[in-house]
């Protein structure tokens, strides 16, 4: 389960795409992503295959998400929430 927005199970797809805990990366990185279960594991190997710098932006994405990730856990660590 997501530690964050409690909606789903925390895997790669959901953090990319779907929670909206990282949203507002996702869109500045990734883009706008149609959110169809059948598709986002396609549109993973899309943006890694693509030569606009799709994998530059994937990992700007990672790093953001990991210092958002940090963040948001030392503040449920300091409010116990």
């Amino acid at each position: 389960m997501c530690p964050f927005c409690l909606e789903s199970v925390e895997d790669e797809i959901h953090v990319l795409f779907v929670c909206p805990v990282y949203a507002d990366i996702s869109l500045k990185y990734l883009g706008t992503v149609v959110i169809d279960e059948t598709t986002l594991e396609q549109q993973c190997v899309s943006l890694l295959a693509s030569e606009d710098n799709g994998a530059l932006n994937l990992a700007k994405f990672v790093f953001c998400a990991g210092q958002r990730r940090q963040s948001h856990t030392a503040g449920v660590m300091a409010t116990g929430i």
